[in-house]
């Protein structure tokens, strides 16, 4: 009786140390840090990083991503399973007497390194120009790019395009979400009818473009989770 007794108590135990391994990892909160203390945490490291103007203030301001050092337990989305990886954070300071403090933190927007399909080890690239924040990300055969305004405080989302191909046909796809018309355009068309163009000299031509309306309101930086989660229309996700 005794045997089973501590048979039950050890394989309850080895339960007890795989749930907490299951918890996911808790995010540091870096909001109001400054750029300098971030930059000498020993447990982060710079993986982008961008300057300019955001807050029209003529003054540069900064966008950061940082990627654990060790790994976390994460959960990236509500049907996804538990996973393992070197956790992103994005971080935007603006310049407050001098010195860049930490205005919008986002815990799960950029994609992991392995979160890119065939396309092995990604990272995002920043940008800011005419004080807008562009978020772009590049796979195999396609990418996207997120463009962010300060409004009212909040750094919300404005215009956002994509570009794929498709490996067998050649069929090409660009889709602009503008949210200042609420609005997509989609353009499809196929890649040898542009190199065509290409090679006589000519602007290549696309085959189809629509038009669709959407009452999706813009979203802040803040609020956003991972890529492609949010349905927009049907069937067309940010």
């Amino acid at each position: 009786m005794k045997k089973y007794i501590l048979l039950f108590a050890v394989f309850f135990h080895t339960l007890m140390i795989f749930a907490q391994e299951e918890k996911p990892t808790e995010y540091p909160d870096f909001t109001g840090k400054t750029l300098a203390i971030i930059e000498k945490n020993e447990n982060w490291h710079v993986l982008e990083k961008a300057t300019g103007d955001l807050n029209k203030d003529g003054k540069d301001d900064v966008a950061i991503v940082i990627e654990s050092k060790e790994d976390f337990i994460e959960i990236r989305c509500a049907d996804c399973p538990t996973s393992v990886s070197k956790a992103r954070i994005l971080l935007v300071f603006l310049s407050e007497n001098d010195t860049f403090k930490v205005h919008t933190q986002n815990n799960v927007f950029i994609p992991r390194s392995d979160e890119g399909g065939m396309s092995a080890m990604i990272e995002p690239d920043l940008s800011i120009a005419a004080n807008q924040l562009t978020i772009s990300q590049q796979y195999t055969r396609s990418d996207i790019s997120y463009v962010f305004e300060l409004q009212k405080g909040l750094f919300m989302i404005i215009l956002s395009q994509s570009n794929s191909v498709h490996a067998a046909s050649g069929d090409t796809e660009s889709c602009a979400f503008d949210f200042t018309k609420n609005e997509i355009i989609i353009t499809k068309g196929n890649i040898s009818n542009e190199e065509e163009a290409y090679e006589n000299g000519k602007e290549g031509t696309k085959e189809k473009t629509t038009v669709i309306k959407f009452d999706k309101k813009a979203k802040s930086l803040s609020e956003f989770g991972i890529m492609y989660e949010w349905e927009i229309v049907k069937y067309r996700y940010l």
